[in-house]
């Protein structure tokens, strides 16, 4: 026995295992609203989010906004150096309420086949129970079906807010045009030289008018003037 002998040794680095671990800035959300994931995982240096919805992110601590309301399922995939990992998944961890689908539809309501300003206005929002109208002439309504009276011709520009018992909301504009006379005025009386124009000039006007005939008689009945121009 001549006691021969050989030693080897070899150090060995062995890496704590990761935690997978997240918190959000909320429990609950409208969508379209951008959520806060922040990544409180330990030992570990990338990562793989899924968000329950199809997305996808490598982000350390990502942003993410849902379209659809409902529950998501939220994985967390925490890896270290070595491709050691742990997984963190908690259903139901996001909830997203629906926001309002906002629209209206207007009409004029006509009085003995006049137009005096009055618009009818009918809701067409949905997943909405609170609204507000601003009807871009000083006046305001939150009726769900509100008419309005404007006393002034011009377009407006109707703003309709809608927003829901989540406290999701969304908006919509649309332009009004208010004319208010129907079929001809003709005025009764002229003033050539007075500096405004309107009031100098003979000048009969129409709204939706195909044709029309004017005639001018003097006192004794003698045709002065006749015309068909629109």
């Amino acid at each position: 026995a001549y006691n021969c002998s050989d030693t080897s040794s070899k150090t060995i680095n062995i890496l704590p295992a990761p935690i997978a671990s997240f918190v959000t800035d909320k429990k609950e959300a409208c969508a379209f609203s951008a959520i806060e994931f922040t990544n409180t995982s330990q030992h570990a240096n990338t990562y793989l989010w899924s968000f329950g919805d199809g997305s996808q992110s490598q982000t350390t601590s990502p942003l993410h906004a849902y379209s659809e309301k409902g529950g998501y399922q939220i994985t967390l995939i925490a890896y270290n150096d070595i491709l050691c990992s742990d997984t963190i998944s908690i259903h139901d961890s996001i909830y997203i309420h629906p926001v309002p689908k906002v629209d209206f539809t207007w009409h004029h309501i006509y009085q003995n086949d006049n137009n005096k300003g009055l618009v009818q206005f009918e809701n067409k929002c949905v997943d909405a129970t609170q609204f507000y109208w601003d009807f871009d002439d000083g006046e305001a309504s939150s009726d769900n079906h509100p008419a309005h009276q404007f006393s002034t011709h011009g377009v407006f520009n109707v703003h309709l807010y809608a927003d829901n018992d989540y406290g999701c909301a969304r908006d919509t504009i649309q332009s009004v045009k208010i004319q208010l006379i129907k079929g001809l005025y003709i005025p009764n009386a002229l003033a050539p030289m007075h500096p405004n124009s309107e009031l100098a000039s003979f000048q009969p006007k129409g709204i939706g008018l195909v044709e029309y005939e004017i005639s001018i008689y003097d006192q004794w009945g003698n045709l002065i003037w006749r015309s068909n121009l629109l």
